[in-house]
């Protein structure tokens, strides 16, 4: 990282077209991570079924477990993957059949590069292909990239409540922190930015949450989120939802950004949530 810093803040006034290209190339590479045995145990007790996105024709992998009539579909974050849920799945698909997807480069879908726009598209895809959904649970990018999803399609038939586990309610930011992080010039980032919008079709630095208030109110609105998350601070979600009249927010002290989805009190939460449409179907 500090070769990186150093090119983009040094040297890439010098050289912009190559550090265009290589800005995308980080930006949009998801590191690889090794599979456990605990892994490998969740992907062989779930169907599988690969599925191809309508705009970026990636190929990405939707799991199923359990065959409730409850239908929950849960997305991971970037460089996540389904097998990091499987403790919730196994008490979700006690109640529910839960459809967990694998983004396209993240777990045990194709080798690709990935992007926000491009988890937007997935999500639009895997709703259209499955249909009908009760409740859709996403976390950090993955529930940023739902945010958006529903905030620009119409989804209010088919889906009743949605779970933001970790969001950040302006996704725009992600593009900027990873300027910050790089240390990359303007002259530069805005070459960088061109070149991604051109390349995504989607305007990037206009992605937030508060553009689309009027289409969140035709959903019930869950925010859970850690109160010691160091990612994404917990005020923020707090604002979105006092925007909302069907919202509310889920804190805590869970473990934090990266591991609050495993916690027993956030999991109840969640199983209360589905026990609810439930009663609502009754």
């Amino acid at each position: 990282m500090r070769l990186i810093r150093f090119y983009f803040h040094r040297v890439s006034a010098l050289t912009p077209r190559v550090a265009t290209k290589l800005f995308w190339h980080l930006f949009t590479k998801p590191r690889p991570r090794k599979f456990a045995k605990t892994d490998e145990s969740f992907y062989e007790k779930a169907s599988q079924e690969k599925v191809l996105s309508q705009k970026f024709k990636a190929e990405f992998l939707l799991n199923k477990r359990g065959n409730g009539d409850n239908r929950v579909l849960i997305l991971h974050g970037w460089e996540g993957r389904s097998s990091d849920f499987s403790k919730l799945i196994t008490q979700l698909e006690k109640v529910a059949t839960v459809y967990a997807l694998d983004f396209p480069g993240h777990g045990k879908s194709p080798k690709s590069r990935a992007h926000l726009p491009m988890f937007v598209d997935v999500i639009e895809s895997a709703l259209n292909h499955l249909a009908e959904v009760d409740t859709v649970i996403g976390h950090s990018l993955g529930a940023a990239s739902l945010a958006m999803a529903v905030g620009q399609g119409d989804y209010s038939n088919q889906l009743k409540n949605l779970v933001f586990m970790g969001l950040h309610p302006e996704p725009s930011q992600y593009f900027l922190q990873y300027k910050r992080v790089t240390k990359v010039n303007d002259i530069v980032f805005e070459r960088c930015v061109r070149m991604a919008e051109e390349k995504t079709s989607a305007k990037l630095l206009d992605y937030s949450c508060y553009n689309y208030l009027e289409k969140y109110e035709r959903f019930a609105m869950h925010f859970i989120h850690d109160e010691k998350d160091k990612i994404i601070r917990v005020d923020r979600v707090e604002d979105l939802a006092n925007k909302l009249s069907d919202s509310e927010v889920f804190k805590g002290d869970h473990g934090g950004h990266f591991r609050h989805y495993k916690s027993d009190e956030v999991i109840e939460y969640i199983l209360k949530i589905s026990s609810e449409i439930d009663a609502k179907k009754d």
